[in-house]
């Protein structure tokens, strides 16, 4: 029987996130699976806490100097052991009966190298903005799955038609460590970027000829104030620190101050990877509009965002859109234009949150991310097989 192996990679001060994450592991009532705990900084507070679990199926890993973030992942990933892979972080929880539904899957289908779903999503109570501390957001979907050729969703993610959690992927996902082992071989390195879930997404769609799309909730993704993206978003200062410790070669060609620019470059490497020069007007309009709403969006990072789309612009978009993107640049760097934008857009979030996010204090007493996998187990029957 396959062995799945759950890693969780954590850093010190996270401790608290840490615990509830790895309880939601060893609650799983799958026959074969282990979870691996790699503590980047020897933290005394993690081994502790791993031993006071006192369970054989939890290993700790500690790499002897503090990694960058990509790095510590390359070698969380070179002391797996198990047939099936999957990454979550120290502020994740995994559903009840995930395991035994993500097995359910593969025994479906044999020849699939990996599942994906559709995880929740959890702000814990401490997460730096109030409005959205304690809320989530979760869709029931149908328990149903379905195989996606590989190739066509990529191609739709670089055509800025989908988002990239549409792709195979790691980070969330469940991966078979034979393409995972391919990879490396072929690449040398699965996580090579600032942003290692994006980029290795891009990296498997490669390799993964289709893969399957189970419509429900399998894990939690939690941000809450010690989180590595909340505070490379909110942060100057831990962004630019961040950034200053990964290798040259690790780092990215644009200031990875929005995720959209982020994603066009891993398009870029796709494009080279497969030989195929970048071309086409369309794409290039919907990502001149995300990367602007990006700038909008955070003030502290918007004059490196805009240079970003001068720089793209000049590259690659027709005369038409350098036009289109010189004027927006020219008023985002106005005060007036880039602070109605900015408070025209927070009020939006504001509202998608209001809209979308529940309590989850309120409807379920829930004060961490395993309360909340624990009471949203009972509005989806199909994730405990």
């Amino acid at each position: 029987m396959d062995k799945i192996q759950v890693i969780i990679p954590t850093t010190p001060g996270r401790e608290r996130y840490l615990h509830w994450c790895i309880v939601s592991c060893l609650a799983q009532r799958d026959p074969c699976f282990s979870v691996l705990v790699s503590s980047n900084g020897k933290s005394p507070e993690v081994r502790r806490m791993v031993e006071a679990f006192g369970d054989s199926r939890l290993q700790l890993v500690e790499p002897d100097d503090f990694l960058p973030m990509s790095m510590h992942w390359e070698f969380a990933l070179g002391k797996a052991s198990g047939q099936v892979i999957t990454f979550i972080g120290d502020d994740d929880a995994l559903m009840p009966g995930c395991l035994a539904k993500v097995r359910a899957l593969f025994a479906e289908n044999p020849g699939i190298p990996c599942v994906t779903h559709s995880p929740a999503q959890y702000y814990w109570p401490d997460y730096p903005l109030d409005h959205q501390r304690n809320r989530f957001w979760a869709v029931r979907g149908s328990g149903q799955s379905h195989v996606v050729r590989a190739g066509a969703a990529l191609d739709a993610v670089m055509a800025f038609k989908a988002h990239y959690s549409t792709l195979p992927y790691l980070y969330h996902g469940f991966i078979r460590t034979e393409v995972l082992e391919r990879v490396r071989r072929d690449r040398g390195t699965i996580f090579k970027r600032s942003c290692p879930d994006i980029y290795s997404d891009f990296l498997l769609a490669l390799y993964c000829e289709s893969f399957m799309r189970f419509d429900g909730v399998l894990t939690l993704g939690g941000q809450g104030a010690k989180s590595t993206g909340v505070n490379y978003l909110l942060d100057k200062a831990f962004a630019d620190r961040f950034l200053q410790t990964l290798p040259l070669e690790m780092r990215s060609k644009y200031s990875t101050k929005s995720a959209t620019v982020e994603v066009f470059e891993y398009i870029e490497l796709v494009r080279s990877w497969r030989k195929r020069p970048p071309s086409g007007a369309g794409p290039h309009s919907r990502l001149l509009v995300a990367a602007f709403r990006d700038a909008m969006s955070n003030a502290a990072y918007r004059q490196d965002i805009l240079s970003d789309i001068t720089r793209i612009s000049r590259e690659y978009f027709p005369w038409y859109l350098k036009m289109m993107a010189a004027a927006l640049v020219a008023g985002g760097r106005t005060v007036t234009m880039s602070g109605l934008l900015q408070a025209l857009l927070a009020l939006r979030q504001r509202s998608v949150m209001a809209r979308r996010y529940r309590n989850a204090a309120t409807l379920y007493g829930a004060q961490n991310v395993w309360d909340l996998a624990q009471a949203l187990e009972g509005e989806q029957s199909w994730s405990s097989p």
